[in-house]
């Protein structure tokens, strides 16, 4: 019955078509967005770090740029936002894939 009714106050959105499967490689910085043209804001995200690495993330920023607000998941946690952005960024040692048990999970609301 929560999920039912979490769906009447606020909309799930689509992943961009064209996002990536996993992270960059070399900690490099991956875009993720949401949204028939990747430019979709949202109000509230959920992340899951399903993988055996530390996951940085950063709202709207890169997460390899000295100075920015830069987070950290590591493996097994969970961070819920209520913060708008568009676009997540994300980097971690060795390339991560976005989804399935061994991933990044990643949910955005509108």
């Amino acid at each position: 019955m929560f999920a039912a009714t979490l769906d009447i106050l606020i909309a799930k959105l689509t992943p961009y078509g064209s996002n990536p499967s996993q992270t960059a490689a070399a900690g490099a910085d991956t875009t993720y967005a949401f949204g028939a043209a990747g430019t979709t804001k949202f109000i509230h995200c959920v992340i899951q770090n399903n993988t055996a690495a530390n996951v940085f993330y950063a709202f709207d920023q890169s997460t390899t740029v000295a100075g920015n607000q830069v987070y950290t998941l590591t493996p097994g946690q969970v961070a819920g936002w209520d913060r708008e952005g568009t676009i997540l960024h994300f980097s971690s040692p060795a390339q991560q894939p976005f989804s399935g048990q061994a991933g990044i999970t990643v949910e955005a609301f509108a």
